[in-house]
């Protein structure tokens, strides 16, 4: 099993759970389009931060 697909599964799989969530909900399209430039933002920081832990125990 490989774990470093797993982690960033798990990671990317609750940031996307954690958006539709509250899309889902009643919002206006401010709030909308924060959640999502937030969201982009966090996946982008987690990408960096496993390729980050997966070049440290090469």
């Amino acid at each position: 099993m490989d774990s470093r697909g797993f982690t960033s599964g798990m990671l990317l799989g609750s940031v996307v759970g954690a958006t539709m969530g509250m899309l889902a909900g009643d919002s206006n399209m401010r709030t909308r389009r924060k959640m999502m430039k937030s969201g982009k933002n966090m996946v982008r920081k987690t990408g960096r931060l496993v390729a980050d832990m997966v070049e440290l125990f090469r």
